[in-house]
């Protein structure tokens, strides 16, 4: 992948809080207009990494370019290119959706005509056009997580970051969140945190799998109509342990479908199947 067809791309790139290491020499790729997984537990370094890409906090060491911008030189250049959805945003309470997004254009520059006509859009986009008028403050937790969504596509970014956008969420809100998040592949390269399987297996194309700081294994997720086809994981296996409880440095498989109609879970690779478990009759 050469350099100009790369949204982001990270060396080495390391965040220490004291003697604590977040985040350990993180090296990634990742394709203009792909959707990317970042899978991994709480507290594996996810929201660390997402902070680094925004611009929002300082690597100790490495390098980061986000949408062909040096994050550590150029975080002002960067702001306009990208799109930053936190796991908890934060909002005015007393504002209006409406007002907050148009108050959200005036903070990045827009004209009024064309910052109300965006924020009209967007509410369209998230299902909010008919809660608009609405005080954030009333709305679900839901609302409130598609409401930060429409905030962080106002600027049309070139970049999303999306840190567990759905994993605080009711059924249906998860839903709509996902779904909403599935309507933008093709407009923006999206970067996706999460530690819930399902949620890459339903969107994404890439996966890397980060665990205690580092990139444990990272692949493909193969989309084709039938059969689910196996998601191969290169690189290091996370925390030093086989992905399916497998000795160390055992490289690992999983099966992956689009609809998520089987959704087994990541198990070491070697004919590709549980001990025990025939290939045809595998239980989901």
């Amino acid at each position: 992948m050469t350099r100009d067809a790369e949204a982001i791309r990270c060396e080495g790139l390391s965040k220490h809080f004291g003697k604590l290491v977040a985040l350990d020499h993180l090296d990634l790729a990742i394709e203009k207009g792909a959707c990317f997984g970042f899978l991994g537990p709480n507290g594996a370094g996810k929201t660390t990494t997402l902070r680094l890409l925004a611009g929002i906090t300082h690597p100790t060491s490495g390098k980061v370019w986000v949408a062909g911008q040096d994050v550590t030189r150029n975080t002002l250049g960067l702001r306009s290119l990208i799109g930053y959805l936190p796991e908890m945003p934060a909002y005015y309470d007393w504002m209006t959706g409406r007002e907050f997004l148009r108050f959200t254009a005036d903070l990045y520059g827009m004209q009024r005509a064309s910052g109300k006509t965006r924020t009209e859009e967007m509410l369209k986009q998230v299902n909010l056009t008919q809660d608009g008028h609405r005080r954030v403050g009333a709305y679900s937790r839901g609302m409130k997580q598609r409401l930060g969504l429409a905030q962080a596509l106002l600027n049309r970014p070139e970049v999303l970051l999306l840190d567990e956008p759905a994993s605080a969420l009711d059924p249906m809100g998860r839903r709509e969140m996902l779904e909403a998040i599935r309507a933008l592949k093709g407009e923006t390269t999206v970067f996706l945190s999460t530690h819930i399987l399902a949620d890459v297996e339903r969107l994404c194309d890439r996966v890397a799998i980060i665990d205690k700081g580092r990139d444990g294994a990272h692949g493909h997720h193969r989309r084709a109509p039938g059969p689910a086809r196996p998601l191969r994981l290169r690189g290091p296996v996370c925390g030093g342990r086989g992905l399916g409880g497998g000795p160390p440095g055992e490289r690992a498989v999983g099966h992956l479908r689009q609809d998520g109609a089987e959704r087994r879970p990541l198990h070491p690779s070697g004919g590709g199947q549980r001990p025990g478990e025939s290939q045809e009759g595998a239980s989901p």
